[in-house]
């Protein structure tokens, strides 16, 4: 029932295509899975390298979706308990974590992009100028900067990974 669940959060609603990639959109679930995710406490973790407030867009998606989600501040206390910090922590400390603060389901994920260079068209003069703008402007349309989160859900009482959502297309800078 969780990974259903887990997967509805970080699979179903950070689809996209890395040919031709579509921003992130949060799409509603529905009543009877926001009611089912009422009963799944969840710790999203600071993910790696997030410039982006990638963070941020899935604690208020899951949010949105019902989740019990526990705040940064608790996150933060925990970690001080454990005589750690909140950055460079390993994966299984992330699990323990979990276990104190008492959740089902430990998000982790990291963020990164992609440049993708303005390429100019390689035209003749006999070509057109009309031609050589088209080209150009549809070019400049799919250089840039993209960023992506891969992220995982795990299961805190067995350690396991029971969702993971690899290179989710965020959105273009």
């Amino acid at each position: 029932m969780k990974s259903v669940l887990v997967v509805l959060l970080c699979v179903s609603t950070f689809l996209g295509c890395a040919s031709t990639p579509k921003p992130y959109k949060y799409k509603v679930c529905t009543k009877e899975q926001y009611l089912q995710n009422q009963n799944i406490k969840v710790a999203i973790f600071p993910f790696d390298n997030d410039y982006y407030g990638v963070t941020d867009l899935m604690v208020d998606d899951a949010i949105k979706d019902g989740f019990q989600v526990v705040e940064r501040a608790e996150l933060s206390k925990v970690f001080n308990e454990m005589k750690l910090q909140m950055s460079g922590i390993t994966e299984n400390e992330k699990v323990q974590a979990g276990k104190i603060l008492n959740v089902d389901i430990i998000i982790v994920g990291s963020v990164y992009t992609e440049d993708r260079p303005y390429n100019s068209p390689n035209l003749s003069g006999n070509e057109g100028l009309l031609k050589a703008l088209l080209l150009s402007s549809m070019a400049s349309k799919k250089s840039g900067t993209y960023v992506y989160a891969s992220m995982r859900a795990i299961d805190v009482q067995t350690g396991q990974v029971i969702s993971a959502a690899p290179n989710i297309f965020i959105r273009k800078q």
